[in-house]
């Protein structure tokens, strides 16, 4: 009995194509497409301007400290904050 004349084989190769060709499939493959974009181009960044990366994740760093301090320093600010969002009624 040969493989390729199984009914079962005929079907299972059937909704593989299905599954490619079908939106989830084309979803993933757009997915996978921009992971390995972004995995690239992390690489790229981190051999070939590596002192632009440090310097620019210790200034979001920096800032992101400030701001979070400000906010939870400064009572006023941050229940501003939540009436202008009505998070505080």
């Amino acid at each position: 009995m040969q493989i390729e004349n199984n009914d079962l084989f005929k079907r299972s190769k059937q909704s593989a194509l299905q599954l490619v060709f079908s939106r989830v499939g084309v979803i993933l493959v757009i997915l996978l497409v921009q992971v390995g974009l972004l995995i690239a181009l992390f690489s790229y960044v981190t051999t070939n301007y590596v002192h632009f990366y440090y310097g620019g994740s210790l200034i979001v760093t920096v800032i992101g400290c400030i701001a979070l301090c400000l906010l939870l320093l400064n009572k006023s600010l941050f229940s501003i904050c939540m009436h202008n969002l009505q998070i505080i009624k």
